[in-house]
């Protein structure tokens, strides 16, 4: 169960791949997760989005050498209707990191789940590092 609250109460929104329930089609790559192109997924138990209108922004660190895709943020399963979807920019390494703000409503405790997509081809498309929920 991800708590994202410490004890002193306040929103704790950062939380890292390593802190990952499951995943399938992927690999590590130090601390970041490369997802396998329409195969590759990562989920995270019991996230709290906190209360109705306290989130309204998740922001995704990813890196992605070449090619185009996107990556699609899910709840209940990986399966699921997308809660946001955002077409991937290169960033011409697998070390070479970007962060991006993709608005969301939702509040609650669900699980998480990032799916990665493109229209063809079998290689490793996107390393996700860390996500944050935002006010």
């Amino acid at each position: 169960w991800f708590e994202l609250r410490p004890p002193d109460n306040t929103f704790k929104s950062h939380i890292d791949t390593t802190l990952a329930s499951s995943w399938g089609n992927v690999e590590w790559h130090g601390d970041a997760l490369k997802l396998q192109v329409n195969t590759g997924w990562v989920s995270f138990k019991q996230v709290n989005f906190g209360e109705p209108g306290q989130i309204s922004v998740m922001r995704v660190r990813y890196s992605k050498p070449s090619g185009w895709g996107g990556l699609s943020a899910r709840l209940g399963s990986k399966d699921a209707t997308e809660l946001v979807y955002h077409q991937l920019l290169v960033t011409g390494s697998w070390d070479e990191f970007v962060e991006v703000d993709l608005p969301i409503d939702v509040d609650g405790v669900h699980d998480l789940f990032f799916t990665a997509h493109r229209s063809s081809g079998t290689h490793k498309m996107v390393a996700i590092d860390s996500f944050e929920l935002l006010a």
